[in-house]
């Protein structure tokens, strides 16, 4: 039986020392974006989860136009995000300083691209890069000590098509990643089955293509956090695959894990992918059957195996985010207003449903701080 919670809004335990607690900061959707992609959120909140009280409490909301996306810096001093419209529109990056009170305003600039779908903290460059869907390019902004983010200083722009006519007429942008001890940003290339690597030569520029599969749409990526591997989550097939570097260079493997069952057509709708701490399970959302495919890995045989198809109690689980040790799985439903904690079995990586709480609206990113 599903077990709902509403959630309060309460200060009282906001980063408290004296409860076992999850710190949680989501980002939402505010309005339409474009076709049917719409919300109704209220931007940036910040909650607090309380795993013995079984408690959610809303600590801060700052209102944030379609803040689809956010990425804290590694000190935790400051969050960023973006506002996920049109080029049209105008959309721009936004900091803030996070505080006991919430979050604090610090500057913004304006993005010089269309439907920006995902932003990362570069900790050794010390700047935040966007990757564009609409337009296809990748924006590098300097952040000075105080928070404040400059204007863009590089671009990497990508070009191809694919071979889906509605969804590949031309290069979509859908994540940019740092590979681990390399001065290189993977950026899965969705219009164009492809996956661009820009390395840093004065300015961050392309300097190498993994091809994919044709019709896949690679969305998001995640590195192996010791060995040479990588996976990608296909978004218009609904698969899992795997790359893998040899002799310095990356490329395809296959190792693709087909989801039965899935529409055929492109609208699979695969969404996040993360890898547990050890390197053994990753889970990726699945959009249009409402779960998360659990799978495990293989470093010996170099295959994936998928274990279970996790229901979210929800609709449209866009993101989630796991804790640092692993041992908390949070999913935000986009379309049924509702926020579920599942724990993680650490030795077999099974998920267990805990608790849905019904009210945050329209989340599309979640962000543990624990």
């Amino acid at each position: 039986m599903t077990r709902k919670f509403s959630y309060e809004s309460s200060f009282d335990y906001y980063f408290s020392p004296y409860m076992k607690q999850l710190t949680i900061f989501t980002g939402a959707y505010t309005e339409t974006v474009s076709g049917d992609l719409k919300g109704h959120g209220g931007g940036l909140t910040i909650f607090s989860l309380s795993q013995k009280a079984g408690l959610l409490r809303e600590l801060h909301q700052s209102y944030v136009r379609n803040a689809a996306y956010l990425c804290i810096s590694t000190d935790r001093r400051f969050l960023f995000t973006f506002e996920e419209v049109l080029k049209t529109k105008a959309p721009q990056l936004r900091s803030y300083k996070i505080t006991d009170e919430g979050l604090h305003p610090i500057n913004a600039v304006p993005i010089c691209g269309g439907l920006p779908c995902h932003i990362q903290f570069l900790e050794q460059e010390q700047k935040v890069a966007i990757a564009c869907y609409e337009t296809g390019n990748v924006l590098f902004f300097p952040v000075n000590e105080q928070g404040a983010v400059q204007q863009a200083s590089e671009e990497a722009c990508l070009i191809g098509t694919g071979s889906n006519p509605f969804r590949q007429e031309g290069p979509h942008a859908h994540m940019c990643i740092p590979e681990p001890g390399a001065h290189k940003i993977f950026v899965p290339n969705l219009g164009a089955d492809e996956i661009s690597v820009l390395s840093p030569n004065k300015k961050y520029q392309e300097t190498t293509k993994i091809k994919m599969p044709a019709g896949s749409g690679p969305r998001h990526l995640c590195f192996h956090p010791e060995l040479p591997y990588a996976f990608v989550s296909e978004e218009l097939k609904g698969r899992l695959t795997m790359l893998k570097r040899t002799k310095g260079a990356w490329h395809w493997i296959g190792a693709c894990v087909t989801i039965k069952d899935l529409p055929t057509n492109g609208d699979a709708s695969a969404s996040a992918l993360k890898i547990s701490p050890e390197g053994k399970h990753l889970y990726m959302g699945i959009r249009s059957n409402h779960t998360i495919a659990h799978f495990s890995f293989d470093a010996h045989q170099e295959k994936l195996h998928l274990n279970a198809m996790v229901p979210t109690m929800g609709k449209t689980p866009r993101d989630f985010d796991l804790s640092s040790d692993g041992k908390w799985l949070v999913v935000a439903n986009q379309d049924s207003d509702d926020l579920v904690l599942f724990e993680r079995d650490q030795e077999n990586g099974k998920l267990e449903f805990i608790k849905q709480f019904a009210g945050p609206k329209s989340i599309s990113c979640v962000k543990i701080v624990d």
